[in-house]
């Protein structure tokens, strides 16, 4: 249907179930009509800004039947790069009538935080979301170089696979918030499509690896097998989305219904770690309870049964910031105990070299200790540097060895 459509049947628009600024999932488009009247001349020039980036849109501005502006913001195209959001900027006659329709499509959910103001007043709104944007992900970004650094240099696969989630929550988030169309892939069909759901994939993967490392007490605990067969099969479905053999559709079904799995299959091991007072076993928790409740509400605003505010919008964003906080406390807690391990078996390598080179009844050094001092002296000897050997014999000795040994 084209935009004369809809203004022929102006009339058959209703006010939707829900007024929270989410309609749920729907795959068809959908016509909006948001009439519109400036009662004083305004100052500055009004804005529309649809605040979901992951949809495409449409945005019409019409009066009295007549078309006076249309603006395509769609993720392919290259004017998205001003803007994070689909927005049309105008300005309204005071007095007159306008009735601004919005054609709006997405793969997932409707979700259409729509506001009308003034200019400054929604480029200032703009700005901070920009800000806040630019701290979490900035956030992320450092915590993804630290990743990688300490992978690179201890060669501890606990580090990548704290990357892998990073990067994929990272990337979900930029995806969602429309940065990643705005300044890194602007007008790249594929990414818009695809970049969002493989970031999520690739989450998950690292979420079955990161958890399986950490909990498993034996590499190869029935546990640590599990773990990794949904690392595995989370990266064949990867793997079939890019090359096409899985549907989009079908991508974010099993991801919506493997995302809990990580926590649900390591929860028994968690308990387990707290009963034991281990630290790390109740930092999971705490990040577990944090997420199942930001995901609850992303649920709920994807449904359109929560209103699409603040912070609705940002719940899964915050709750998987707080993730990554929470695993980056577990790296902590995974190195120390890993430190003091070490330090146990060296602990334990001294007392058995101790007790291999001396004497247990006296502490002097016994035979074997006697012959690595002597090679030791000998491999330096010179002219001017001699080497003495001192022999003592004591009488009646030879009691003391056969009660206590040589």
């Amino acid at each position: 249907l084209s935009v004369q459509d809809m203004l022929a049947r102006l009339g058959e628009f209703e006010e939707p179930p829900h007024r929270g600024g989410s309609l749920g999932v729907h795959k068809a488009a959908m016509w909006l009509h948001l009439p519109v009247i400036a009662p004083d001349a305004p100052r500055t020039p009004w804005m529309v800004d649809v605040g979901y980036s992951s949809l495409q849109a449409e945005l019409f501005l019409t009066s009295g039947g007549q078309l006076l502006q249309h603006v395509r913001a769609r993720q392919t195209d290259q004017t998205r790069m001003s803007t994070r959001t689909p927005t049309m900027e105008f300005d309204p006659q005071p007095g007159q009538v306008y009735d601004i329709l919005i054609r709006v499509q997405a793969t997932g959910p409707l979700i259409l935080p729509i506001t009308i103001g003034e200019m400054p007043h929604q480029m200032h709104a703009g700005l901070q979301e920009q800000m806040l944007q630019g701290l979490l992900n900035g956030l992320a970004l450092c915590l993804l170089a630290y990743s990688l650094i300490q992978w690179g240099t201890q060669r501890e696969r606990l580090f990548l696979f704290y990357a892998l989630v990073v990067l994929g929550s990272a990337g979900f988030s930029l995806q969602f918030f429309g940065l990643g169309a705005q300044f890194l892939w602007p007008g790249n069909a594929w990414m818009g499509r695809y970049g969002g759901l493989l970031a999520g994939l690739t989450a998950l993967a690292g979420s079955f690896l990161f958890l399986g490392h950490v909990l498993a007490d034996r590499p190869h605990s029935v546990y640590a097998r599990t773990m990794r067969v949904g690392a595995a099969i989370t990266a064949g479905v990867i793997v079939g989305v890019l090359l096409g053999g899985i549907s989009v559709a079908m991508a974010i079904a099993f991801m919506s219904l493997a995302g809990p799995l990580p926590s649900i299959i390591s929860l028994p091991a968690a308990i387990a770690r707290v009963r034991k007072k281990d630290p790390v076993g109740t930092t999971l928790l705490v990040a577990w309870t944090c997420y199942a409740i930001s995901a609850a509400v992303m649920v709920a605003l994807v449904q359109g049964r929560a209103p699409a505010n603040f912070w609705t919008m940002h719940a899964f964003q915050f709750g998987a910031t707080l993730d990554m906080l929470l695993f980056l406390r577990v790296l902590g807690l995974r190195a120390n105990s890993i430190r003091q391990q070490a330090q146990e078996a060296m602990r334990e390598r001294d007392i058995m070299h101790g007790l291999a080179y001396s004497d247990p009844l006296t502490g002097l050094k016994n035979r074997r200790g006697l012959q690595n001092a002597l090679q030791t002296a000998l491999t330096t000897r010179a002219p001017r540097s001699l080497v003495a050997v001192y022999m003592l014999d004591l009488d009646g000795f030879k009691p003391i060895n056969d009660t206590h040994g040589h």
